[in-house]
C-alpha cells in the first residue's frame, strides 16, 4: 500500500498563520478608517454646534429685547384710548396753532 500525501490538499500551520496575518492587517485598515470617521463625525458635531450657538444668543437677546419693551408697554398704561385721546389733544392743538398763526 502506498499512501499519497499532497502538500497542496491542506493547509500547513504556517499558510494558517499567513493567512491570519493578512487578515489582522485588513482589520487593522478597518478599524483605522472607521477612527477617521469618528473622528470626522465628532468634528462635524462640534462645528454644527458652534454655528448653532450665533443664532440661539441672537434669539436670546431679541427675546430679551421684547420682554424689556413689552414691560414699558404694559407699565406705562397705553392703550387705545388713551392714545386716540391723545392724538385728538394734538390735533386739535395743532389747528389751534396754524389758525392762531394765520391771524
Amino acid at each position: 500500500m502506498q499512501i499519497n500525501v499532497s502538500t497542496s490538499e491542506q493547509p500547513t500551520h504556517l499558510d494558517i498563520l499567513n493567512y491570519l496575518k493578512g487578515l489582522g492587517g485588513r482589520l487593522d485598515t478597518v478599524e483605522k478608517r472607521i477612527e477617521s470617521i469618528d473622528n470626522r463625525v465628532s468634528n462635524f458635531d462640534k462645528e454644527v454646534k458652534r454655528l448653532w450657538v450665533a443664532p440661539d444668543d441672537k434669539v436670546k437677546r431679541v427675546d430679551d429685547r421684547v420682554s424689556r419693551i413689552e414691560d414699558k408697554v404694559d407699565g406705562a398704561d397705553i392703550g387705545p384710548p388713551y392714545c386716540r385721546r391723545k392724538y385728538r389733544d394734538w390735533r386739535r392743538n395743532a389747528t389751534h396753532s396754524v389758525v392762531i398763526s394765520l391771524t
